[in-house]
């Protein structure tokens, strides 16, 4: 390989690096602590979860007032026609000529009141009570579940966003030394120390720099309007964080305990788990309120009367009271179907969770490995980066004595930059692979 062209590929593996999909963050000097306030305060899906648990509750409620006895009053006010009243039974009217008069009956007014309270109906009530506790359960657990996935979200996008802003620190730094640098070899190139060939080289790798500068400018504020977007702010909020956050975390020296430790967090704990659990006794109290009808309703009734046709009929204090029956015989034969769907949505259920039980220990088990990885990598990039320095400087040292190229000087100038690159990333890395796994085993608490 030509030196200009593995110059080239070094810069290619350098851009490729630098341009990792970034996201992004909050207003200026952001900790991450106040990142996850904010996004746990005005994100959308937090408030979707809050919306989903205030029906579930609504629904459980609207079960329960099935307990309470129903009123209704029905009134109406006719005006009618003069009606042909043929009236076939006989009126004793004392003193009244051999003819009569129907009456003039022009309008009618009827009022009732009815009140019902249940007593029976097979426990459907009671069932549906149960069912929806069960599910308001759920919804509270699944909005935990969203909470936890929405702080790691937040913890990957501000850990993102330092991947960039780090990114364009070592650029800039990069770039300063590259531009002092193509100073001097323009001035030994004046006098006649290098080739042209060399000044080439030189404003080259000083080009390259300034073209990732502008690429990494522009994907950092991509970030920053993906995390304020996040976080519920405006787009062009201005949002700066905390740099030393991955620092404080020491992500290298974390002990890490055994994966049968997190196996056993994760199938005790996670609230996924939990709510389907819930949602399959709530599925199970349905097939009991698909059963109970092939039992008879049963009520407690009674109500009143008032009816006033004028000039002919009129009805006051006709109270009513008693025990109504309700029972579908059809129901036999009708209801098998129902009762068939109910199981398999049942077992539809007991299914789902077996299969995310599998999901969540491969979770554990691939959460658990990348941070074992990413660990180790941080400690080879040390040392790496250690080689590197070190590398550049006899390099360097070769170069103002001329025994080595220009080209040797830019390599090395390259390869430490990488180093330093991939280290920062390694350590971003480790930390999102941490608190995944803290996410996954449901050990990601935040208050």
């Amino acid at each position: 390989m030509k030196p200009i062209q593995r110059y080239s590929s070094y810069l290619l593996a350098s851009y490729l690096l630098l341009t990792m999909p970034c996201y992004a963050q909050k207003t200026t000097r952001l900790k991450l602590e106040e990142a996850i306030h904010l996004a746990l305060q005005n994100n959308q899906s937090i408030k979707i979860a809050k919306e989903k648990n205030i029906q579930a509750v609504t629904n459980l409620q609207e079960a329960k007032n099935r307990r309470l006895p129903d009123f209704n009053i029905n009134s109406q006010f006719l005006h009618v026609n003069q009606p042909l009243i043929d009236l076939r039974v006989k009126l004793n009217n004392s003193g009244s000529s051999s003819g009569s008069t129907a009456p003039d009956v022009n309008q009618v007014v009827l009022a009732q009141a009815n009140i019902g309270l249940p007593l029976f109906n097979g426990n459907k009530i009671n069932y549906s009570i149960q069912a929806n506790e069960y599910l308001v359960k759920a919804a509270e657990l699944d909005a935990i579940a969203n909470k936890n996935e929405l702080i790691l979200n937040t913890i990957q996008a501000y850990t993102n966003l330092y991947k960039c802003a780090t990114s364009l620190k070592l650029i800039n730094e990069n770039k300063i030394q590259a531009t002092k640098r193509l100073k001097d070899i323009e001035q030994l190139y004046k006098n006649n120390i290098v080739s042209r060939n060399d000044l080439l080289k030189a404003q080259l790798q000083e080009q390259q720099v300034a073209l990732q500068q502008l690429e990494v400018t522009s994907e950092l504020e991509l970030s920053k309007i993906s995390m304020n977007l996040l976080l519920g702010l405006a787009s062009t909020n201005p949002i700066d964080i905390d740099s030393t956050f991955m620092d404080q975390l020491h992500i290298d020296q974390l002990a890490i305990n055994s994966i049968d430790f997190w196996e056993n967090k994760v199938t005790l704990e996670r609230p996924e788990l939990a709510s389907l659990s819930n949602r399959i006794e709530a599925s199970k109290k349905n097939v009991q309120i698909i059963k109970s009808d092939n039992y008879p309703s049963i009520a407690l009734s009674g109500g009143y009367i008032y009816a006033d046709i004028n000039n002919f009929l009129g009805i006051s204090n006709a109270l009513n009271g008693g025990i109504a029956m309700r029972y579908s015989i059809s129901s036999l034969w009708k209801g098998s179907e129902k009762i068939t769907q109910a199981k398999s949505k049942t077992m539809e259920l007991e299914w789902m969770k077996s299969q995310l039980s599998d999901q969540v220990i491969i979770q554990v088990n691939k959460s658990y490995q990348q941070l074992l990885v990413a660990k180790q990598k941080i400690n080879l990039l040390n040392n790496a980066i250690q080689q590197v320095s070190e590398n550049y400087k006899i390099v360097d040292s070769k170069y103002k004595n001329n025994l080595a190229t220009v080209q040797e000087l830019l390599d090395a100038d390259v390869l430490q930059f990488q180093a330093k690159v991939q280290y920062e990333f390694a350590k971003a890395d480790a930390s999102i692979a941490y608190y995944r796994l803290l996410q996954v085993s449901n050990q990601l608490k935040f208050n």
